[in-house]
């Protein structure tokens, strides 16, 4: 009997970010800190003309952005490394990763995408956090597919339980007693 459809929460797609050419595979140091909204906008130009014979209409290519909110972290890397590429015009890649579920192959749904940043924005109210405005315009067509959360990459999403005194002690196992 199979389930019926449930909702995914908006919290549970969270943003991943690196260079053209990183390496880095810590989470902690990918995941932007604080996102607070994303969304991700895909259109296409409708193309009309009038002939003889009636309207013709033809869409165009696919045009994708995403826009990103997020409270600003001090010494966030992401938000670093975001900062930099679009001072310096560079490519960035993006992973919209939905944590709702685990397949059994141990991955998550994901999407990637290649572009630039075409605004970065920092507002600075005086009864709040600081928040990044940014819009990510991707190159070409958004791919989809499916990708490894490391141990280090899902404690950037979500904490894992620990036991009694694990946490002060390390993680490592304290003698009985």
């Amino acid at each position: 009997m199979s389930q019926a459809p449930k909702p995914i929460k908006g919290q549970k797609k969270v943003l991943f970010f690196q260079s053209m050419d990183g390496t880095e595979t810590d989470g902690n140091k990918l995941r932007l800190a604080f996102q607070t909204e994303h969304t991700l906008s895909r259109e296409r130009e409708l193309i009309e003309e009038m002939t003889k014979d009636g309207m013709i209409k033809e869409a165009g290519e696919m045009n994708t952005s995403l826009d990103i909110t997020a409270f600003v972290a001090s010494g966030d890397a992401t938000f670093e490394l975001l900062r930099d590429a679009f001072e310096e015009n560079s490519l960035l890649q993006c992973w919209e990763v939905d944590v709702t579920e685990e397949s059994e192959a141990g991955k998550y749904d994901a999407v990637y995408m290649q572009g630039m940043l075409e605004s970065f924005e920092e507002s600075n109210g005086a009864d709040g956090f600081v928040e990044l405005s940014t819009t990510f315009q991707v190159n070409l067509t958004p791919q989809r597919g499916q990708v490894t959360l490391t141990p280090d990459q899902f404690s950037a999403v979500q904490y894992a339980f620990q036991d009694f005194g694990e946490l002060a002690g390390g993680g490592e196992e304290q003698p009985a007693g």
